[in-house]
């Protein structure tokens, strides 16, 4: 894993990328980085089963990260595949180094760790591109990369451990958090689902239902709240979450739903079925423990 004390120098400035957006003929396609990360990614898949340290249903990887800065694939080319003023913003101080990495985030859609290019930036900065097979994600940027990787703090497939502290997107780039990052409202609400089957499977009673999910090893819920829209989710988020739990409400709703604190002393209510929103109102409506 590359260190934040390791010294890079730069292999590619913005002069040079400057230079580079001057040549369209000369730009890589994102489908032809697509499929570069596509190749990468299933060559170091670890077939169901094989990677023991996670639950089976939870692909692994053989190799966490690979250093292509020097690869035979042209990634300035692909750096170079969009707009001038994002490509200043993406090489920024300058690129050190280049790689293909898992990362801790999760790709809810191949039942893996996502995978991404990483450019390392001399200052110790880093970007996360994403191309898809028709067009690249949002760029993400962090002053500390490491953030990103396994074990390093970002949200994981079973949500282990905390999140760096998002910020709202600036410019054409996302702050820490990819929009890629993010569980659905289908996946919250199927999540929820499977609460209310299991209670009902053991006879349960309503002040039974509650749950605290705070650690996030049953629901990564900081990648679920920062993909609400951004004056909701990343605004409840900097404000500093200190509890979830998952509650029973009572008569108009009877439903699950999702209880929120925050710091500042903040008490919510959301259900995924109303996405987006809080509801300040509606927390007499909780059945909680006898």
């Amino acid at each position: 894993m590359v260190g934040m004390a390791l010294v890079l120098r730069t292999v590619f400035d913005v002069n040079e990328a400057m230079n580079r957006v001057a040549f369209p003929r000369d730009y890589v396609p994102v489908r032809t980085a697509h499929t570069k990360l596509a190749e990468w990614r299933a060559r170091h898949t670890l077939p169901v089963g094989e990677n023991t340290d996670v639950p089976a249903h939870f692909h692994g990887y053989s190799r966490e990260y690979e250093d292509i800065t020097d690869d035979e694939f042209d990634w300035r080319g692909y750096v170079c595949n969009r707009a001038p003023e994002l490509v200043r913003e993406v090489v920024g101080p300058g690129v050190g180094r280049v790689e293909l990495r898992f990362l801790a985030t999760y790709d809810w859609n191949l039942m893996q760790n996502r995978c991404d290019f990483v450019l390392f930036r001399v200052d110790g900065s880093g970007v996360r591109l994403h191309p898809s097979s028709k067009k690249d994600a949002v760029p993400v940027i962090a002053v500390n990369p490491a953030v990103w990787f396994i074990g390093g703090g970002a949200v994981g497939p079973i949500g282990e451990v905390g999140w760096a502290n998002p910020d709202a997107p600036q410019g054409q780039v996302f702050r820490e958090v990819s929009q890629h990052d993010h569980v659905s409202q289908k996946e919250a609400q199927a999540f929820l689902l499977r609460k209310v089957m299991r209670a009902e499977e053991n006879h349960w009673r309503f002040g039974e239902f509650t749950q605290d999910i705070t650690d996030q090893r049953t629901f990564p819920w900081i990648a679920y709240i920062a993909g609400f829209r951004q004056d909701v989710g990343i605004a409840l988020l900097r404000r500093e979450v200190t509890k979830v739990m998952v509650v029973w409400q009572g008569r108009p709703y009877h439903r699950a739903a999702f209880y929120i604190e925050t710091a500042d002393g903040g008490r919510y209510l959301h259900s995924p079925d109303a996405k987006d929103m809080l509801d300040a109102a509606a927390i007499d409506s909780i059945y909680w423990h006898a």
